[in-house]
């Protein structure tokens, strides 16, 4: 069997046409999803918010001393973690949450998003949720070990030390990108009841990776601008405030991996 060509026009088109008359249930859940990720996110608002105030007092005491002391940056990172590891756990359950219906309504077939039993509904979750959080533990692991690489590499080569972490910073966030992409393609399978372990999605994935994960980054790269573009507009009215920011962006970040997973929906069908 010859399978079709992948390439980013194609998923694109696919994402289009599988949202198509559906546009009004992505943007319910988006902004059902901003709106609750924006009151999930709070504290971590106030985290950042003592972070910075910490960070902007070390550096006005680094101009006026030899010495540069961390302690408390290092302290508000220590005290929050538990918090910070609660935010993301609850904001990643809202996502898969609300995925799910969407990824049944783009899948081929005549799937609707309520069907199921309860058993079936918990099942979808569960291994939904596994899928990202195993995406983020990869990304975790990747980020550690590619930045002492960096750091190790950039000692040696001294006078290539600046291209080098440019060159590896941008190899982390497309590395993110892709095992953040897989997740979005097991979340596909799972929402049909097709149980597949995030390894044999990456086996899927892995033939047309790099258009399937420039397509995710594609959504996101139109996602900044629009966020730049409304962000342009009305902020002096008020939409640049915590509150209403964390909801856009929430919006924004739900609507990049619902439109991905409709766009998937082209390399599915093939595979």
């Amino acid at each position: 069997m010859t399978l079709k060509p992948v390439n980013i026009a194609l998923l694109l088109s696919t994402a289009v046409q599988r949202t198509g008359h559906r546009w009004q249930l992505m943007a319910m859940l988006a902004i059902l999803y901003g709106i609750l990720s924006s009151v999930i996110n709070q504290p971590a608002y106030a985290i950042f918010e003592a972070f910075s105030a910490a960070a902007n007092s070390t550096a006005d005491g680094a101009a006026t001393s030899d010495s540069v002391d961390y302690s408390r940056e290092l302290e508000i990172l220590n005290d929050s973690l538990p918090t910070l590891i609660w935010i993301y756990l609850a904001t990643t359950a809202l996502n898969a949450t609300l995925l799910i219906p969407w990824s049944r309504a783009v899948a081929p077939g005549e799937l609707t998003p309520s069907q199921g039993d309860a058993k079936a509904h918990s099942v979808r979750f569960i291994r939904s949720f596994s899928h990202y959080v195993t995406a983020t533990l990869l990304t975790g692991v990747a980020i550690i070990l590619g930045g002492m690489l960096i750091t190790i590499l950039a000692s040696i080569l001294g006078f290539l030390a600046t291209p080098l972490v440019f060159a590896g910073g941008l190899s982390l966030v497309w590395v993110t990108i892709i095992l953040n992409a897989v997740a979005n393609y097991s979340v596909l399978f799972e929402a049909q009841d097709k149980p597949i372990s995030y390894s044999d999605a990456w086996r899927k994935f892995r033939p047309a990776f790099i258009p399937l994960s420039a397509c995710l980054a594609t959504f996101y790269m139109a996602s900044i601008i629009v966020g730049l573009v409304i962000s342009g507009l009305f902020g002096p009215t008020g939409l640049n405030s915590p509150l209403s920011g964390m909801a856009i962006n929430g919006a924004f970040s739900f609507a990049v991996g619902a439109l991905h997973i409709a766009a998937l929906v082209h390399y599915n069908n093939l595979r």
